[in-house]
């Protein structure tokens, strides 16, 4: 069971699907994208780049604010999905998260993000059989190590602002990222 579920004490009705996948072909993820500018409902999924993602932490944080604004009624985006998007990123414009964290079809990784009610977490092993049907392939365990040995470390600094000199290492850098997304318009 590659999946991990992620649920948040405050919100014990909502449970979060979290999956990462390795190894998927380009068209694989450009037909993706397509079908989620189209609205497809088969792909009523959150799904990221690991470009600029680089700890559980980080994508935990966006997790949370974006479960606690879809509770509170204050999302920004329509979607939770987008929400999910929205929250990992430091600039203000939807458009302009979606490009830098959404599904990149010039890489052949992704991490696949769905919340869904609490009772339906039973269904989340026929949903990870569902996604790597899709994407051609079977989901592997998605760990810090994981994502510090994808994320492009130059654009990761470029799009949170942070200097390579005042930052000594994964921690600092999620830290970093964190902060810039939730001060993002101040």
């Amino acid at each position: 069971m590659p999946f991990q579920t992620v649920k948040f004490p405050e919100y014990p009705q909502l449970a979060t699907f979290l999956a990462y996948y390795q190894g998927v072909e380009p068209e694989t993820l450009s037909e993706v994208k397509s079908e989620l500018i189209n609205r497809n409902e088969d792909y009523d999924y959150c799904f990221l780049s690991t470009t600029h993602i680089i700890s559980l932490e980080q994508l935990y944080s966006s997790l949370h604010s974006s479960i606690q604004n879809h509770v509170r009624g204050t999302m920004k985006a329509r979607t939770l999905n987008t929400e999910v998007i929205f929250n990992l990123s430091p600039v203000n414009k939807i458009n302009d998260a979606l490009k830098i964290f959404g599904v990149d079809d010039k890489r052949q990784d992704v991490i696949v993000v769905k919340v869904f009610r609490s009772e339906e977490q039973e269904q989340f092993q026929d949903i990870e059989q569902a996604v790597s049907t899709v994407l051609g392939v079977n989901s592997l365990d998605l760990t810090d190590d994981v994502l510090e040995s994808k994320v492009d470390l130059k654009k990761f600094r470029k799009v949170f602002k942070l200097a390579p000199e005042s930052l000594s290492g994964p921690e600092t850098y999620t830290k970093g990222a964190i902060a810039a997304s939730l001060l993002r318009g101040l």
